[in-house]
């Protein structure tokens, strides 16, 4: 996992030498949750994202971004039963690739694929915080689709969904006696992201 991330962060450098790339930062709010687990009993919960990004051109109207941001992911549950709510926080380092199409000079179109590697798994409900990291994949692969508007020629806003790949946690199957059926891996993440963009020119 390191080497693969010392590889996307060195591609990140490598090709943003381009004397054309723009280097910007970036920061925002993730409204997100976990597919497929706790289903009938899982909500949203709010996290962060904030990083930095390039954008290379490679042709009129195209582009490649890639980004190095930490982004808070997770879920949220209900009480239920004897249980309190709570939530779980997925920390990441998230390095989304992503190629871009401008519509116009204001306008561009994201997409791509994004990296994430776990950071730290932390489970919080009645007042007892819990580290869950040994429970979670510490290697995660999504796909982004997103919009970037330039409200100026510096500053930007965006929209931004992550749709999940990878299964997160390893799950193990019990019946009504308590005793094992079997093993599997089971959830992925789903996050809208919405955020601010500043460009260093």
């Amino acid at each position: 996992m390191r080497k693969n991330l010392l590889a996307i962060v060195s591609l990140f450098f490598l090709t943003s030498s381009h004397s054309q790339t723009q280097f910007g930062l970036k920061g925002g709010l993730n409204l997100a949750t976990v597919r497929y687990i706790n289903t009938d009993n899982s909500k949203a919960r709010v996290g962060w994202n904030a990083g930095v990004l390039a954008e290379i051109p490679i042709q009129d109207n195209l582009l490649i971004r890639p980004e190095v941001q930490y982004s808070s992911k997770g879920f949220g549950f209900s009480a239920r039963g004897t249980g309190s709510a709570g939530s779980v926080r997925l920390n990441y380092l998230a390095v989304p690739v992503l190629f871009g199409y401008c519509f116009n000079s204001k306008t561009e179109l994201l997409l791509g694929p994004e990296f994430g590697f776990l950071r730290k798994a932390v489970s919080k409900s009645s007042g007892i915080t819990e580290d869950m990291s040994n429970f979670y994949r510490h290697f995660d692969v999504g796909f982004d689709l997103g919009l970037a508007y330039r409200i100026t020629k510096v500053f930007g806003a965006e929209v931004r969904y992550n749709y999940g790949f990878k299964d997160l946690v390893n799950v193990v199957y019990m019946n009504e006696n308590g005793g094992t059926t079997g093993q599997g891996k089971n959830g992925a993440n789903s996050v809208l992201q919405v955020g601010l963009f500043y460009m260093l020119d």
